[in-house]
Formats: C-alpha cells, structure tokens, sequence
C-alpha cells in the first residue's frame, strides 16, 4: 500500500473512531487476470476516496447524505492471485465490494475461487474453497453477514438456496424456492428481509437486481423484453388498469412515473403468472416506500398484452425514456431514466476528474507548466456547470465501449487558447485539444521529448455530438 494510501486509511480511522470494525474477507484464486486491477478501479468509481488508488489496490469510502457511514481498504495482488478487503461498518461496503470484483472476472471462465477466508478481529468464522454446498451453519451473530458474502461471490449453491427457503420460508414472507430466480433476485429478497438495512442500501441492491427483473421470462415465457419494470396498478375507486414503469433515482426516493403511463384492458391478460416476481415486486415497493399513483393498488407486473397497440406503446416509450449507464462506476449496465442517469455518472466523473484534479496538475506541471489555467477553469467548471463536461466524457467512453473490449482511456478535453474564465459556450463552440490520460494514475501521456500528448478537434459539435 502506498504511503498516501495509507496515509488516507488511517485518517478515516481516527476521524471516525466510532465506526465499528467489520469483517475481512481475503480471496484465493486459481489466478488473476491482467486486466483485473483496470476492470476493478473503473468498477469501484464513485465509492473511491480521492488520490487513494495505488497499484494494487485502494480506500473505499461509504457516504450517505454526504456523511460517511463507512470505509474499507482493497488490496489485490497479481502474482499471488488474491483479494484482501477490510472493511469497518456497515457490510453492505463490503458486499458490494466483493461483487464488483466477481463482474470484473465476468469473461474469464478459467479463473475460479481457490480459498476463502472470512474472519472478525483476526478471528477466522469461515474458511472454505469453491465448492459449498451448503451455507455455513452456526451461532452468532454475524452468521447472515457470512452467509451474504458468500452469495456476493456467487458461492452458494442451489442445496443452500433450497435448505434456506426450506427452513425459513415462512419467516420470509412465504416466497417458495423457484430455481429460476438469479441470484440477484434471491440476494435481493434476502436483504429486503433485514431489518437493519437503510433505504439508500436496499436500493444499491435493487438497482443491480432490477435487470433480472425485467428478463425473467423473457426466453421461456413469451415475456415482453423491456428495459424497465412496468407495474401494474389500478386507480382508487375506479376498475381502469394501468401499467407504469418503475424509475429508480439517484440519492432520491423512488417511485412509478405515471407521466408514462399506458392504459390496459384487463389485468388478467397483462399480469405476470410468475407469482414469485410479482411477490419480490410488492415488497420492493413496500420496503423503499413507492407510492403506487392516485392512490392506487398495486396488481402485479406487466408481462405482455395481446392488444398489439398496447405493446408498441409500452415499448416506444421505455425506448425513448430509458437508456443504459455505461463506464459510470459500480452501476456500470444498468438501465435508467435518461433524466436520472446524469445523477448516477455524475458521482464517477467528478470522483475521477475532480478529486484527482490537484494531483493531476502536479504531475502536468512537473513536465509543462502550459496547462494550470486550464486546469483551474476546468476545476471551476465540474464544481459550477457540470452537465455539459459529464456528458462529453462520456461520449468518449460510450464511443470506446462500442469499439474495443479493452477499458476505455480517459481523456482531457480544454480549449486550445485558455479563457480566462470557464464558459461553456466558448468552450465547445471552438477548436479544443485533446490529451489522453492513463486511466489507473490520471497522467497525461508524453512524447519522447517529455511533452503531453496532444490532439486538435476543430469541430467540436461533430465530434461530440451527446454533449451539444
């Protein structure tokens, strides 16, 4: 770990003595993929204390209304082919850690888990290989933490599925054990049943279950393939149906959008004979609080209407309204409102861009001292008028994601005569210049000479098109 890093680490345990040591979990695989610690760094945007990444590894940090409720310390190491996190308060750090670091193994069929260790305050609870059968079964009280990184690991298999829902399916609301639920619908069902979890936590788990969401049923049961969860309600004192999709928010409450909602015939045609999803979805929208329209009830998810008219009509408005987050930290795939996706990849570009900023300049500095102005302007600008460089940075890496499987360069956009002030008009209505950034230390590339790396773009509204 690097002398900053460390630095860093043992700053958030002075400053917040009071946060509880959690769970250390570490690792082993069969090996470890070049490519892991870039996959892992872009996965962990937005959760990433500035200036805390080092070569193998970095400070995480928890924040909820801009209070930092936890931290952990991530350390992977090549060679040895392992995964260290320490984590101090609430596991949900911890958990969604270690799910990250299964994604970025997403591709790489060969590399399997070797070992895992699970231990508290040095103490070992756990310690198993790949092969678990069954969840580990015994008293105390961090049994259900265990028992949930081992699903984060993807773990546990199909007989711990089936003896927990055998043993406490009546304390977990009678869902019955269907083999086609994916883990993240089952993960999300378990978390949906503790009562210690906040409502900003269940929604980061709801976020990455909600695809599986909308695909169940797709392949094997004529469901419509659709991007959002449309459910269907019916109004107070009233026998209209209508189906509304589901609009998860950043940092805000969720709820059904009924600006978009579609009129339907009957319920029965419309709704989901998949009891299971339709019971996930009720208590979702319970536990985070939905409100279901004018006063509605709830009456099942849409599934798929025989009125031809109906279903282009649900299709084109999810088309038209929703799109995918791409290359924006931990929530990298998921599928939102356009007018709620700025929010989610705000977080990753300002982590990126701003927090590494006075770094950056530094380094800049240390080799051309051409670039501060524009560096302050751009400082200025992500604090005062973000929208507009949000969406240009990730013009960039939607264009990278489309053309190569390699993780997309990071990339510093400035006018090619610094003004003096940043003005978003100026900025994109003349030619700009362009310099690379290496996407693990946020320096700019340099010739042979020791000069940045710099490209022109005379026309810029052509060549960034999303950001005008």
């Amino acid at each position: 770990m690097s002398g900053e890093s460390n630095a860093i680490f043992r700053n958030l345990r002075a400053s917040y003595a009071t946060i509880p040591q959690g769970l250390t979990v570490k690792v082993k695989f069969n090996s470890l993929p070049r490519l892991f610690g870039q996959r892992l760094q872009r996965r962990l945007l937005g959760m990433t204390e500035a200036n805390s990444w080092w070569r193998e590894g970095c400070v995480t940090v928890l924040q909820e209304d801009h209070m930092v409720r936890g931290f952990a310390r991530v350390g992977y190491h090549r060679r040895e082919s392992e995964l260290c996190v320490e984590n101090y308060g609430p596991s949900i750090l911890l958990e969604d850690i270690l799910y990250a670091s299964r994604m970025c193994l997403v591709g790489f069929p060969g590399v399997t888990v070797e070992e895992v260790q699970i231990l508290d305050d040095g103490t070992p609870l756990f310690v198993g290989g790949s092969q678990i059968s069954i969840a580990p079964d015994y008293d105390g009280g961090r049994a259900q933490e265990v028992h949930d990184i081992l699903y984060r690991l993807g773990l546990v298999g199909e007989a711990a599925g089936a003896q927990e829902a055998k043993g406490a399916e009546e304390a977990k609301g009678q869902l019955g054990w269907v083999p086609d639920l994916s883990p993240e619908i089952k993960f999300l069902w378990r978390k949906m049943h503790d009562d210690s979890i906040t409502r900003s936590d269940l929604q980061r788990v709801a976020l990455l279950a909600l695809q599986e969401l909308c695909m169940l049923g797709v392949k094997d049961f004529q469901r419509q393939k659709l991007e959002a969860l449309w459910v269907l309600h019916s109004q107070a004192n009233s026998s209209k149906v209508l189906a509304s999709p589901l609009r998860p928010r950043y940092g805000m409450q969720w709820k059904l959008d009924k600006l978009m909602s579609v009129e339907v015939d009957s319920v029965h045609d419309l709704c989901s004979a998949h009891t299971s999803l339709n019971e996930v979805t009720r208590l979702l929208l319970g536990k985070l609080k939905i409100r279901i329209p004018n006063q509605g009830h709830f009456r099942g998810v849409y599934w798929r209407s025989p009125r031809e008219a109906i279903c282009e009509a649900v299709e084109e408005s999810t088309e038209e309204n929703y799109g995918q987050i791409f290359d924006s930290g931990f929530f990298s795939g998921v599928w939102v409102h356009r007018e709620d996706r700025e929010e989610y990849q705000r977080e990753a570009v300002q982590t990126t861009l701003g927090g590494s900023l006075g770094k950056l300049q530094e380094d800049i500095h240390r080799h051309t001292g051409e670039l501060s102005s524009v560096l302050q302007d751009l400082s200025c600008g992500l604090e005062q008028k973000p929208r507009r460089y949000i969406n240009m940075v990730q013009a960039l890496l939607d264009a990278s994601e489309t053309t190569t499987m390699q993780p997309p360069t990071l990339a510093l956009l400035y006018p090619a005569e610094p003004p003096s002030t940043f003005d978003p008009t100026t900025w994109f209505a003349h030619e700009l210049s362009l310099t690379f950034l290496c996407s693990a230390t946020l320096r700019p590339a340099l010739d042979d000479d020791g000069k940045v790396v710099k490209f022109k773009i005379r026309q810029p509204s052509q060549f960034l098109p999303r950001a005008f």
